[in-house]
C-alpha cells in the first residue's frame, strides 16, 4: 500500500525553529546556506516556497532577498522580492565590498579623475592600470610591433 503523503504546507511548518531575532531558521537540508524543501513535485528553495505561500507569486525579474541577512530564514516577514541588481547592492559579497572600496589595494583613491569604470561597471585605479601597462610593455618590448604586424596582415585580407 502506498505511503500517504502529507500536505507540503503542513510538512513545512515543522521544519524550522524560531530564533531570538524572529527568524524561522530552516532545520532540514541546506545548500549554500539556503533551505531545500520538497513541495510535492520537486525540490525548491524553502524561502521561495515560504514567500509564495504567504504572499503569492514572485514578480518576474525578481529574486527573494533576506532582509534579515540570514540565508536559512524562511519567515515571510523577513523576505522581500527585489531585482537581482538590488539584491547584489544590499548583499555582503565581494562585489559589494569592491563597490564600497574608497582606495585601491595600493592605496590610491578610487574616485574622481583616478577612477576608471569599464563597460561592465567594474572599477579600477587609473594609476595602477598605467603602472601595469608600463610593466607589461617593459617585459614584452616587441608586443606593439608584433601586434601592428598581425593587424596589418588581417587588413590586407
Amino acid at each position: 500500500m502506498p505511503k500517504e503523503r502529507r500536505d507540503p504546507i503542513e510538512a513545512f511548518g515543522v521544519m524550522y525553529a524560531t530564533d531570538e531575532l524572529g527568524c524561522w531558521v530552516w532545520q532540514r537540508e541546506k545548500r549554500a546556506g539556503y533551505g531545500i524543501f520538497w513541495d510535492g513535485e520537486r525540490q525548491v528553495r524553502a524561502h521561495r516556497f515560504a514567500y509564495q505561500m504567504a504572499c503569492g507569486e514572485i514578480p518576474d525579474g525578481h529574486v527573494i532577498d533576506h532582509v534579515c541577512r540570514n540565508r536559512a530564514c524562511v519567515n515571510p516577514e523577513h523576505l522581500e522580492p527585489v531585482t537581482h541588481k538590488e539584491n547584489s547592492h544590499r548583499g555582503q559579497g565581494s562585489w559589494r565590498k569592491r563597490q564600497m572600496q574608497v582606495n585601491c589595494d595600493r592605496g590610491h583613491p578610487l574616485h574622481g579623475e583616478n577612477l576608471y569604470t569599464d563597460a561592465r561597471g567594474r572599477r579600477a585605479c587609473k594609476v595602477c592600470r598605467k603602472m601595469h601597462r608600463e610593466d607589461f610593455h617593459a617585459r614584452n618590448p616587441n608586443y606593439r610591433r608584433e601586434w601592428r604586424e598581425r593587424h596589418r596582415a588581417t587588413e590586407r585580407l
